[in-house]
């Protein structure tokens, strides 16, 4: 009972320090929305989905290593991690960078695409320092960096408003990024001088990883293509304004959406350490108390979003309610299926959960695309949802089993 107790409070940490970083981004996205042009927060939106995406594969390369080792590896709460897995991390992070600010700026100009790559190199650092404290079972210590982040990503953003009478996806996205460079740099400075050489650290974080690697690789692409390739999906067949539309939507669902992500990250640091039974234990309570909250937090958002109950939609955006549902939908399947996510991580069934992935990301995909093609935003979203649904299904009848 004590070590259930004790996971319940890492948990509301959990999903405390992801509402932070949540409410970040979501003070970006809503301040795009209000004062900026409906194709600039369409930009920024496709944009960062993109970072997102960087940050997934983040935790498939190196994160799943660390979750996976650090339960057998308490000295990593005094020491950190490996040297080798800081330096490729921070290489592959720098490599990334550069290549998607390059790729950016050739489309879409010099100016966002420096700032699309000091968003990724800011969120890569972050998350990077976050994955260790968590996998350390130093929750607090990474809830108090995140706050820290989240103020000066904030405060940047309103300084450069006050000052400029305006807000920009560059804005944004440099607010975004910078301080999780700053913040990063006394960490790189002090583990420098432990670094053994790139191409041994590769090696090493590879070998170590060669297990799971591949398969959460797999898996965490996957997943991108169905929860967020729809904005770049529907910029592509009807502008960066309608995925403006689909992000407006998303925006009132995000803060949730993103908490029960938290809560899975660590959920799966603490699924981990108990035995089979308990496992499965702890997440049907997890999936049952996710998704009740999920069911009314929806209901409220949809509900907002039709009676415009906050005032704030500027006139542009009205009309959103049934992306809004659509996406409340999304974040009740979410809610349903994750902890049935977390609990075969934890048995390190990573290849069945991207084969399970690869099946049913056709139906989405074609179901996202057709809907997009027809200018049906909300389809577009309740095809996720479906695809959510389906996944959360199949995964529960095993656990179950």
């Amino acid at each position: 009972m004590k070590a259930l107790s004790y996971l319940k409070n890492e948990k509301a940490v959990g999903a405390l320090d992801q509402a932070v970083l949540s409410g970040a981004s979501f003070f970006m996205g809503a301040m795009l929305l209000m004062l900026a042009a409906k194709e600039d927060y369409g930009f920024f939106s496709i944009l960062f989905s993109y970072v997102a995406l960087a940050l997934g594969l983040q935790s498939a390369l190196i994160g799943m290593v660390i979750a996976s080792a650090a339960g057998s590896r308490p000295d990593w709460r005094e020491v950190g991690v490996p040297a080798e897995y800081f330096q490729f991390q921070l290489a592959l992070g720098m490599g990334l960078s550069v290549v998607s600010g390059i790729v950016c700026a050739i489309n879409f100009g010099g100016e966002l695409g420096f700032a699309f790559a000091i968003a990724m190199l800011g969120n890569w650092l972050r998350e990077f320092r976050r994955t260790e404290l968590i996998s350390t079972l130093r929750t607090l210590d990474a809830l108090r960096a995140d706050m820290v982040y989240a103020f000066a990503a904030v405060g940047g953003a309103l300084g450069f408003v006050a000052a400029s009478g305006q807000a920009t996806a560059t804005a944004a996205l440099l607010c975004l990024g910078i301080p999780g460079i700053v913040l990063s740099v006394p960490s790189i400075v002090r583990r420098a001088r432990e670094f053994p050489g790139l191409l041994h650290s590769v090696r090493v974080t590879l070998r170590d990883g060669s297990a799971i690697t591949g398969w959460a690789i797999g898996g965490s692409i996957v997943s991108w293509l169905q929860g967020s390739s729809i904005l770049s999906l529907v910029g592509i067949f009807a502008g960066p304004a309608s995925a403006a539309t689909v992000a407006a939507g998303r925006l009132f669902v995000t803060p949730l959406m993103v908490a029960i992500t938290g809560v899975g990250r660590v959920g799966l640091a603490r699924l981990v350490h108990l035995s089979p039974e308990a496992r499965g234990r702890q997440a049907r309570h997890m999936s049952l108390v996710l998704g009740l909250v999920a069911g009314m937090y929806g209901f409220c958002a949809t509900a907002g979003a039709a009676e415009d109950l906050w005032g704030v939609l500027p006139e542009k955006y009205r009309g959103i309610t049934p992306v809004v549902g659509a996406w409340s939908l999304v974040t009740l399947a979410l809610a349903v299926r994750m902890p049935g996510t977390i609990c075969e991580q934890a048995r390190g069934r990573f290849a069945d959960l991207f084969r399970l992935n690869l099946a049913i990301l056709p139906i989405v995909l074609i179901g996202v695309t057709l809907a997009s093609w027809k200018g049906l935003a909300a389809w577009a979203v309740v095809a996720i949802a479906g695809g959510e649904l389906l996944l959360g299904a199949y995964l529960w009848r095993r656990i179950r089993s």
